[in-house]
């Protein structure tokens, strides 16, 4: 039988649809080097890479020796999976064992997990590394657990939470080893992507994130990061190894506050200094982007950008903390425009306060300024737990019982506060459904298949026809003074009409 000190469990499954999206748990990754640094013999299984069941989980775990098993919680679906796989554990397996859960959901559920599952003995706030190191040694040693940070645990028929644990500083970071690469084959043999790790958290401040609400609840400085050697050194093992050619960074904001421009311009550097020939995405904010900086780092590598626009109206992002403008917003795509480097955007066309004329604002910077995806016309702001955008929202509109959603994760659906917005959203709503099978659409992306010139001005032609269709919906429902039922069943069905004719017309386009 295989003896481990510790065994980590992803109890995430694979959804069997269009979102699974194979991907390196590099949580995991660094708690696994930095125990086996302290000389402990430690497992990963991760449920998701490997495609398991909660039978197959149960088996490996009923077939292996340790001492301590350790799960991470991102969302209520994994502190279900979690209860699971522990119930269908045998009790003379579990009798010795300790089970400690981690991750970013439990800063939410905190002792509630433990009082659901009385098998489960521990929780880990916050980083894990040094609280589950001393965990394993008070366990190994008999002693109790009132001295480790970070830690709430079960004392009989008590639950005791012990002091915070601050957020590793830079220079404890720069100490800890470099994340252990267990599952990162399996990851490529899945057509995903190696992930690396510049820094940790986000020191942006926007009232709707839940990761800006995780790091702010927790001591220390929410946004810190490590050495441009220490980050080429992984690259560079990455590519050693597994021959990889392309980096997904998983850091929430990667280039980091301004007075860091210099480390990011050190680091696209050094990788052209090494050659190591590799493409790289990034997430960053709109105020990161420099176009001297990100010429530099295409010359590095960049190959995409994921860019937190959000809104198109300078009174939400006002709103929502997001410390920049619509001119701000526009400049960083004309950069990255201008630069021909790809990206995407996060954007949000609807949130519980909106008007009309917000509305039709929000809209208009979408289709001028972004790429146009059908998805991000009913685009809703996700109300997630402990956020400040809950505590705003909890007297202003109707929220119902939270939910978990397979993208949004666990979130309160409500009711927008604007009826005429509701009625607006519904009919959008149908509108997207008949839109996803398009003839017009389908008819240009068929005719125009061997000329990408000719399907982008098709593409735009249509793309305008599809906004002055729910633009001017918008128009005449703002206009009116009263929206009975009467005048609703009416607006909706000539604006489907409308569409259908429109969707049947003819594409126009200049052949000159």
């Amino acid at each position: 039988m295989n003896e481990f000190d510790i065994i980590l469990v992803n109890p995430l499954m694979r959804f069997g649809n269009n979102v699974d999206n194979v991907v390196e748990y590099l949580g995991f990754g660094y708690l696994a080097s930095f125990l086996r640094g302290k000389g402990l013999k430690v497992k990963i299984i991760d449920m998701y890479i490997e495609d398991l069941k909660v039978d197959d989980i149960v088996n490996r775990l009923e077939n292996t020796h340790f001492k301590l098993l350790g799960f991470t919680a991102m969302s209520s679906i994994y502190s279900d999976n979690i209860c699971n796989i522990i119930d269908k554990l045998s009790k003379d397996k579990m009798e010795y064992i300790h089970i400690t859960v981690g991750g970013h959901y439990t800063n939410e559920i905190k002792e509630d997990l433990l009082k659901r599952n009385n098998r489960i003995n521990s929780i880990i706030i916050g980083e894990g590394e040094k609280t589950l190191f001393e965990l394993i040694e008070c366990i190994e040693k008999q002693e109790d657990f009132s001295s480790i940070k970070g830690l709430i645990y079960r004392d009989g028929n008590k639950i005791i939470e012990n002091q915070p644990r601050p957020l590793m500083t830079c220079e404890e970071l720069e100490e800890c080893p470099l994340p252990d690469r267990d599952t990162t084959q399996l990851v490529l043999e899945n057509n995903g992507y190696a992930q690396v790790l510049a820094s940790r958290g986000c020191f942006g401040n926007c009232s709707f994130c839940a990761v800006n609400s995780y790091y702010t609840s927790l001591d220390g400085e929410k946004w810190r990061y490590q050495s441009v050697n220490k980050v080429i050194h992984d690259i560079e093992y990455l590519k050693k190894h597994f021959d990889i050619k392309y980096i997904d960074f998983a850091d929430e904001e990667f280039i980091g506050p301004p007075k860091q421009r210099q480390r990011v311009v050190d680091f696209a550097n050094e990788l052209i200094k090494r050659n190591l020939d590799i493409k790289f995405m990034i997430f960053s904010r709109t105020t990161s982007i420099d176009k001297e900086l990100f010429k530099k780092l295409k010359l590095a590598g960049l190959d995409r950008v994921f860019l937190g626009i959000e809104f198109g109206s300078n009174s939400l992002l006002k709103f929502y903390r997001k410390g920049v403008t619509v001119s701000e917003n526009i400049r960083a795509i004309k950069i990255l425009k201008d630069l021909d480097i790809k990206f995407s955007v996060g954007f949000i066309m609807f949130e519980p306060l909106i008007d009309i004329k917000t509305f039709r604002e929000n809209l208009d910077f979408y289709m001028h300024n972004c790429s146009f995806k059908l998805d991000k016309l009913t685009s809703k702001l996700a109300i997630y737990p402990n956020t400040k955008a809950y505590t705003d929202f909890i007297n202003e509109i109707e929220i119902y019982d939270k939910e978990w959603d397979i993208v949004l994760g666990d979130h309160y659906p409500y009711k927008f506060k604007c009826s005429k917005i509701e009625y607006l959203y519904s009919v959008i709503e149908k509108a997207v459904t008949r839109l996803s099978k398009s003839e017009k659409y389908r008819y240009i992306k068929e005719y125009s298949r061997q000329d990408k010139n000719l399907y982008n001005e098709l593409f735009t032609e249509w793309k305008q026809g599809v906004f002055y269709l729910i633009d001017g919906l918008a128009k005449k429902i703002d206009e009116e003074s009263v929206l009975t039922n009467e005048k609703k069943i009416f607006y909706e069905k000539e604006f489907m009409d409308e569409l259908i004719l429109w969707d049947k017309s003819p594409v126009y386009y200049n052949k000159c």
